[in-house]
């Protein structure tokens, strides 16, 4: 996840060619995160020790819709289905 700004417009992209764009555009790289890769069994770890609201931000984070009453056995494992 890369986020980047310019003149008070904040953009958030996960791929570099996307970074690069807002590069060239004039935007200001301020924030470079890793994103993880799983294995199924470390994921399923991993994504049990996060919070409701941790898996939530997650799952927008790889664009899905998370319902507002899911609970967090249900997004647990919609996060592992999209891995």
């Amino acid at each position: 996840m890369f986020r980047l700004v310019r003149l008070n417009v904040e953009c958030v992209v996960n791929d570099e060619d996307a970074r690069d764009i807002l590069i060239n555009q004039g935007y200001e790289l301020i924030e470079d995160k890793e994103q993880k890769s799983y294995t199924d069994e470390e994921s399923q770890n991993d994504l049990n020790k996060l919070t409701l609201e941790q898996l939530k931000a997650l799952a927008e984070e790889r664009g899905i819709e998370v319902p507002s009453k899911i609970k967090k056995d249900d997004l647990v494992e919609i996060l592992e289905e999209m891995e």
